[in-house]
C-alpha cells in the first residue's frame, strides 16, 4: 500500500487537536503516512500544536468553511489514499491499517467509511447509533453505498477523487453524503462497522428543541437536493432523447401540448363542444351563461364575457 494522507480541517482547535494528533501518531500502520492540517485561519495555538506533532500545515484563511479547508488540504495531499479526519476525534491504533487493508483486499472499492460514537454520549445517543446502523445495513446492498457517511472517518482513492472534481460543486453535505455519492459513480463505497472512531459531542450538546429544529432544516435541505437532482436527471434524459431522435422530440412535444390544451381549454373554454356537450348558451354584457354536461348532470357555468 502506498502513502496515506490524513487531512484535518482546523479553526481554533487548540482544545481538541493535541489528543487527536496523539492518536494519529500512535497508529500501527507500517506504511508511510502524512498528517495535513488545513488551517482555516486559527487565532489560537492550533498551528503551533500541529508543528509540535510534525504535521504539515496548509494555510487556507480565505474562506471560512470546513469544506473549503478539506479541499485545500486534499489538493496538497501526496498520498494515494486520502483519509478525512476531524480535530475533535480520537482514532484507534488500527484505524489507518484497517483502511489500507480494505483498499488492498477489495480493488474495486473507491472509498470506505465507518462509524463514530461520542466521548460523552447524550442520553439519546443509543437511538442515533441504532438508526445509523440500520440505515446503512439496508442501503449498502440496495444502493451499493452507505446512506450515512461520517466526515470524521472516510477515506478514498486520491486519483478518483481528483478525476471527479473533488468537493467542488457539491451542494449538499460535501464531505459526507455529497462526496460519497460522487465517488459511487466510479466504484463501490464500502461501509466497515469496525472502522470506529470516538468524537466529541460538541455538535450535539444543545437543547433538544434546537437539535430537533436543526434536524428538520437538514432534512429539508436534503429533500430539496433530491428534488433538484431528480428534475435535473429528467431534464438530461429529455435532452438526450431530443438530441438523438427529433421525431421523438416532436411526438413528446405534441402530446404535452395536447394535454395542456385539454386541461386549460376545459377550464377556460367550458362552452366549447370539444370538451363536453353544451345544451344552452346565452351571452349578455355582464355575464355569459352556458348549460353544460358534467357527470351526467346539467351544470350552469358563468364567466365574464371577455374570456369568450
Amino acid at each position: 500500500m502506498g502513502m496515506i494522507s490524513v487531512v484535518i480541517p482546523a479553526l481554533n482547535e487548540e482544545k481538541y487537536l493535541p489528543d487527536c494528533l496523539k492518536s494519529l501518531r500512535n497508529q500501527d500502520y507500517s506504511g508511510p503516512y502524512e498528517i495535513i492540517i488545513a488551517d482555516n485561519g486559527s487565532a489560537d495555538n492550533t498551528v503551533r500544536i500541529a508543528h509540535d506533532f510534525n504535521a504539515r500545515v496548509v494555510p487556507c484563511p480565505e474562506k471560512k468553511s470546513v469544506f473549503y479547508a478539506r479541499q485545500i488540504g486534499a489538493d496538497a495531499a501526496q498520498g494515494d489514499i486520502i483519509a478525512q479526519a476531524d480535530a475533535d476525534t480520537l482514532y484507534p491504533r488500527n484505524w489507518l491499517s484497517r483502511i489500507a487493508e480494505r483498499f488492498e483486499k477489495y480493488p474495486k472499492v473507491i472509498a470506505v467509511t465507518g462509524r463514530y460514537v461520542y466521548t460523552e454520549a447524550p442520553w439519546w445517543a443509543v437511538v442515533e447509533y441504532v438508526i445509523r446502523s440500520l440505515m446503512n445495513m439496508w442501503t449498502v446492498p440496495i444502493l451499493g453505498r452507505p446512506w450515512v457517511v461520517s466526515g470524521a472517518t472516510f477515506a478514498f482513492r486520491r486519483d478518483t477523487f481528483v478525476k471527479l472534481g473533488g468537493y467542488h460543486g457539491i451542494v449538499y453535505a460535501p464531505d459526507q453524503w455529497g462526496i460519497a455519492s460522487r465517488l459511487s459513480q466510479a466504484g463501490k463505497v464500502s461501509f466497515d462497522s469496525k472502522l470506529r472512531v470516538i468524537t466529541s459531542p460538541r455538535s450535539v450538546k444543545k437543547p433538544i428543541l434546537r437539535i430537533f429544529k436543526e434536524g428538520l432544516i437538514n432534512w429539508g435541505r436534503w429533500g430539496k437536493y433530491l428534488l433538484r437532482k431528480s428534475l435535473s436527471s429528467v431534464s438530461q434524459f429529455i435532452t438526450r432523447v431530443f438530441h438523438k431522435n427529433k421525431m421523438a422530440a416532436v411526438l413528446v412535444s405534441a402530446i404535452l401540448a395536447l394535454i395542456i390544451f385539454v386541461i386549460a381549454g376545459g377550464y377556460f373554454l367550458p362552452t366549447a363542444s370539444f370538451f363536453r356537450k353544451v345544451y344552452a348558451f346565452e351571452k349578455n354584457p355582464e355575464m355569459t351563461l352556458a348549460l353544460i354536461q358534467k357527470n351526467c348532470h346539467g351544470l350552469m357555468s358563468g364567466f365574464p364575457p371577455h374570456i369568450i
